[in-house]
């Protein structure tokens, strides 16, 4: 009997690493709050977007903004509007500006709220993604285009109170840094439990 009990209590040991493991792989998108910061609450209706006139993103930016609007459009509640002008005054302002610059944080991208109601709903966020620091970054159209379409994805997060994800969990475009020479579709979307988040807000 001893040799059964010893099969018993590995195969148990097995078992309970097993699921340790499972937890902890799993953890990162199960615990993350939303959302993230009380200053990215979104107000609801649809997430309208425009480009600055001042800092006016190039059109091979632009290009991945636009594919992410759609793929948030066609993958969550939160449903795209374009304003060819950017409405910065008043109430119902444009959700979200987009800005291509040089960044003196040296960051490839950010977001920040720039006007908040006193409810604590966010009505215009600023969004910037710096072109300059990627083409300097990469020397092929194909990895800048990558890397425009992940921060364009990862910024927007950010406006629909998504958090950073995890190095080095592979899931969601949420994840900061390059993309390098990868083309996986994490890099441009957003996991089934944010999507989650982005869904119960917007209904």
């Amino acid at each position: 009997m001893k040799p059964t009990r010893w099969r018993k209590t590995r195969f148990i040991a097995a078992a309970s690493a097993a699921l340790m493991a499972w937890v902890t792989v799993a953890s990162p998108a199960m615990a993350d709050t939303w959302p993230f910061n009380s200053n990215f609450r979104p107000d609801t209706g649809n997430h309208n977007y425009c480009y600055s006139s001042t800092y006016t993103p190039q059109a091979a930016i632009r290009t991945q903004i636009y594919n992410s609007m759609v793929y948030m459009h066609n993958n969550t509640n939160a449903k795209r509007t374009y304003h060819s002008t950017c409405d910065t005054s008043g109430e119902g302002q444009t959700d979200v500006v987009w800005q291509g610059r040089s960044l003196s944080s040296g960051a490839i991208g950010d977001a920040a709220c720039m006007v908040k109601w006193s409810s604590g709903r966010c009505d215009r966020y600023r969004t910037r993604i710096n072109g300059p620091l990627i083409r300097d970054h990469y020397s092929s159209d194909t990895y800048r285009n990558r890397q425009y379409r992940k921060t364009s994805c990862h910024e927007l997060g950010h406006t629909l109170g998504l958090d950073h994800y995890p190095s080095p969990y592979n899931d969601s475009c949420q994840r900061s840094g390059w993309t390098g020479t990868v083309s996986d579709s994490w890099t441009r979307i957003w996991t089934a439990h944010h999507r989650g988040h982005i869904n119960d807000w917007f209904g």
